[in-house]
């Protein structure tokens, strides 16, 4: 088995450009050669990782790496050339530290076309890179005051594509001598780090087949490569960009439906998991995707659905950086309250509360979800929740440990009385869908608003009484039984509070005691407190 190193460098502005290279790369790789991609991070969210780790499957390795980008703070950009060019540069000495010797660096805008490896091979008879002339600039080396001898004797190369040995450069201290050349002499920049690039390896360069790299102002050419390996959408003419014509913008949108549907078919495969969060309550809910994606033993691909209440970008941040050493991602999503106005609302429970009501409209893409309240600890592999035969109904959940008489009291028509808490919910969303229980649910908080005690809770047991499956007390161990504070009215289930005692699956800290709070005498305090140094704070003062 072979293996050959890419690069790329993209931020989430380019983050679909990226996600179609990759694609294409691994679409055309041979069956005998492993790929190592180094994809340098500049913000990259969940989601674009996440699709990338859908395209690369177990085939290849993805590595993000960060650099000290403040290097690169002060490079002049311009229009469509920002800051993120420069990092194919200062990115060399990090791979160098890894103990690679060579890497093939690949800009985004690309789509490949063959197998890599030739190119990955390719003899550079003691050259520092290998790259292909750029078809505009290639004459104009002497415009970067090379001298003239030089500037006559070797071609400007585009720094799209290089194949760059990694111990060369760091011999010639390359890196030094382009950020001197960027500092020294700003008013000789046209194309950035391109320019800079050029100015220092004009005569270590090996000359690679065009093909290689076959750019739009090539595209364009009656004389264009007729089988390009790579093409490159150089200059302003992208193929995303429906005002423009490209003559390879289909095959672009072709490989771009290929990662749109290949990240569909991982959507349905994958587990659904939905909180609803305010900013007091970020800390928590990092707890919670924590405590869940280490007990991931299945290590299924989970999508961590986020029903947002006037969040921050730090706290979308904290959140993305909670899970990133995970196989999952994070799907914000602004909640439209408008279909919530005429929800009851208390100084605990806020209109927040309501937004589970939503999550069949909200996540349409989905079967099925798990919605989990916050204030939740996972203490196993949630696909095991996941997996749960539903029985036909349209919802799995726990009875709460301590209403026992909410529907008598509402004044419902039931056969049993038995009355489920809404933190912990297994739903079927098409089943949902189809007989309009969202709709049911708000109408029924709109006509009797003064029966809902305790809110949405309230309003889902009135609709969906008698038509959910009931689960074990340890898939939402409440507060009242940790702290064996309640006797169930039935005689039969205490067997069930002592197993969810003995062993919780999920434990959810509802009620007045919590972990966070200094006086506590909950039995999870310190095992929550580990998850919350885990995540980086030493203690429990930022919980609300």
């Amino acid at each position: 088995m072979k293996t050959i190193n890419i690069m790329h460098a993209a931020d989430e502005n380019y983050a679909t450009q990226l996600c179609v290279a990759i694609n294409s790369i691994v679409e055309h790789n041979s069956p005998e050669t492993h790929i190592n991609f180094y994809i340098i991070d500049k913000n990259l969210s969940s989601k674009t990782k996440s699709t990338i780790s859908v395209i690369t499957q177990e085939l290849h390795s993805v590595e993000y790496i960060t650099l000290d980008f403040d290097l690169c703070k002060d490079f002049p950009v311009r229009n469509h050339i920002n800051e993120t060019s420069y990092y194919r540069i200062i990115a060399t000495k990090t791979l160098r530290e890894k103990g690679l010797d060579r890497v093939l660096y690949l800009d985004v805008d690309i789509l490949a076309q063959v197998d890599l490896t030739p190119l990955f091979e390719c003899d550079l008879e003691g050259a520092v890179v290998g790259g292909i002339p750029d078809p505009v600039e290639e004459n104009h080396l002497a415009r970067l005051d090379v001298p003239l001898e030089l500037a006559e004797q070797n071609k400007y190369i585009n720094s799209g594509i290089l194949l760059i040995d990694l111990n060369r450069w760091e011999e010639e201290q390359i890196n030094e001598q382009i950020i001197n050349f960027l500092d020294k002499k700003p008013h000789l920049v046209k194309f950035h780090d391109q320019d800079g690039l050029n100015a220092v390896v004009t005569g270590k360069v090996k000359l690679l087949n065009p093909r290689w790299n076959q750019q739009t102002a090539h595209s364009n050419h009656p004389d264009k490569v007729k089988h390009p390996a790579i093409i490159h959408f150089t200059t302003h003419e992208k193929p995303w960009h429906a005002s423009l014509h490209h003559p390879y913008a289909d095959l672009y949108h072709e490989y771009l439906a290929r990662v749109l549907e290949k990240v569909a078919t991982a959507h349905r495969d994958a587990i659904h998991v939905v909180s609803a969060v305010n900013p007091p309550f970020i800390k928590t809910l990092s707890v919670l995707y924590r405590s869940l994606l280490e007990h991931n033993g299945s290590d299924a691909h989970i999508i961590l659905h986020v029903l947002m209440d006037h969040l921050s970008t730090s706290d979308r941040q904290e959140l993305e950086q909670t899970i990133a050493p995970f196989n999952a991602e994070l799907n914000f999503i602004d909640v439209d309250e408008s279909k919530l106005v005429n929800c009851v609302e208390s100084a605990r429970i806020l209109k927040l509360a309501y937004y589970r009501i939503l999550i069949p409209e909200l996540i349409p893409e989905a079967h099925r979800a798990i919605y989990l309240d916050c204030d939740v600890l996972c203490k196993t592999d949630i696909s095991e929740l996941w997996n749960i035969d539903l029985e036909g109904k349209p919802l799995a959940a726990v009875e709460d440990a301590g209403f026992h008489l909410r529907l008598e009291a509402m004044g419902i028509d039931f056969e049993s009385q038995k009355y489920f808490n809404s933190g912990i919910l297994v739903m079927d969303l098409d089943k949902w869908r189809e007989e309009s229980i969202t709709d049911q649910v708000l109408d029924f908080i709109k006509n009797n608003p003064e029966k809902l005690k305790f809110h949405d809770q309230d309003a889902l047991n009135a609709v969906l009484h008698d038509n959910w499956k009931e689960l074990p007390q340890r898939w939402n161990a409440q507060t009242n039984v940790i702290v064996n504070r309640i006797t169930p009215l039935c005689p039969i289930r205490k067997k069930d509070y002592i197993d969810a005692r003995k062993n919780p699956k999920l434990i959810h800290f509802c009620g007045h005691i919590k972990p966070w709070h200094k006086e506590t005498n909950h039995p999870y305090a310190v095992e929550y407190e580990q998850y919350v140094s885990k995540i980086g704070e030493n203690s429990l003062s930022a919980q609300p």
